[in-house]
């Protein structure tokens, strides 16, 4: 069995009649000044019909994909040694992409992560009924796991080889072809901090404090809703209050409570969590799943110092950037 593959998805490949494999793709589009900002896509499937799977959208491991026009090509394995130099060709619809390049220099260098698992794992809240139609004849249970996938690839975009008001496509490259790149890669900010919001290097496990730009949590009526009790990880089974607040695992972005990423220490390892608060009044269900309904606002950081501060106090702060690198005016004496 190859390395990183375990024994469903093993089984899974080896069977005569395999579910389809499903590939979902994370562009980190401001990677690596930004690396929380995704686009996350996955290739407009023909195979599934929209009564099998819900429509415009996947959820895999907890991460929302939206299903995009796109071809890619070029990611097999040759015998002569040569690294791969795939190809994403993607819809421009009303400029889509073309904005993105705008922004963040075609793309250049920024992080590519392609995903692939099969159909028979995938989350029960993409089907009809909330069930996935594939399930274990012995014991009758849904297989939808998120721990059962390919091995992920890791790209980086190369160049932008043709922009037109129909398709924008990209040449992705190994971390081997890498130009220009220098070690150690951490990139020095004055301002902002570079860790992942409740990950290694910032860790703070406290209650939610802001919405995205440091905004109180808000209902539909404009009115801030208090941070409630915490009801500990997300059920499809639990119904859940105004105020109440959860939270969703990444599968397979561990952290640890010593800012290691191993248990060499003797220290704790868990996934990643992202917390939600519930701004409407009641939510149950699959179809309240937090990171794609509109009842639950995400807990987010700006990644400024004065966000540190209102986690951790004026002391211990654990901003990941470097505010001594900034431009100060000399003051006449």
């Amino acid at each position: 069995m190859a390395g990183g593959i375990n024994e469903k998805v093993a089984s899974e490949a080896m069977s005569l009649e395999p579910s389809q494999i499903l590939e979902f793709y994370l562009i980190y589009y401001a990677w690596p000044g930004d690396t929380s900002s995704v686009l996350a896509l996955c290739p407009t499937t023909a195979g599934m019909q929209r009564g099998t799977l819900t429509a415009d959208r996947i959820v895999w491991q907890s991460q929302e994909y939206i299903s995009y026009p796109m071809e890619v090509s070029g990611f097999e394995v040759k015998g002569d040694n040569s690294l791969p130099r795939p190809r994403i060709k993607v819809s421009n619809i009303n400029f889509a992409i073309s904005k993105y390049l705008k922004v963040h220099n075609n793309l250049i260098g920024c992080k590519v992560i392609r995903k692939r698992t099969f159909a028979r794992f995938l989350d029960d809240l993409n089907f009809p009924g909330g069930k996935n139609p594939y399930f274990d004849v012995t014991t009758q249970n849904s297989e939808a796991s998120a721990t059962s996938y390919l091995p992920d690839q890791t790209y980086y975009i190369n160049r932008r080889i043709a922009e037109t008001k129909d398709i924008v496509e990209l040449e992705l490259s190994t971390v081997f072809e890498l130009d220009n790149t220098y070690l150690p890669n951490r990139n020095v900010y004055a301002k902002y901090c570079t860790w992942i919001y409740r990950g290694c290097g910032c860790l703070y496990a406290g209650a939610p404090l802001k919405s995205a730009n440091d905004s109180d949590f808000k209902d539909s009526s404009d009115a801030t809703v208090p941070v409630g009790a915490f009801k500990g990880k997300w059920s499809n089974l639990t119904t859940y209050s105004k105020g109440q607040w959860v939270y969703i695992e990444t599968a397979g972005h561990d952290i640890s409570d010593d800012d290691s990423e191993s248990s060499v220490n003797g220290a704790s390892i868990r996934p990643l969590r992202t917390m939600y608060v519930l701004v409407d009044s009641s939510a149950n269900g699959n179809e309240d799943f937090p990171p794609i309904s509109k009842k639950w606002q995400k807990d987010e950081c700006s990644k400024k110092i004065s966000a540190c501060k209102l986690r951790f106090g004026k002391t211990g702060l654990r901003f990941g950037g470097f505010p001594g690198t900034h431009a100060y005016q000399p003051k006449n004496r």
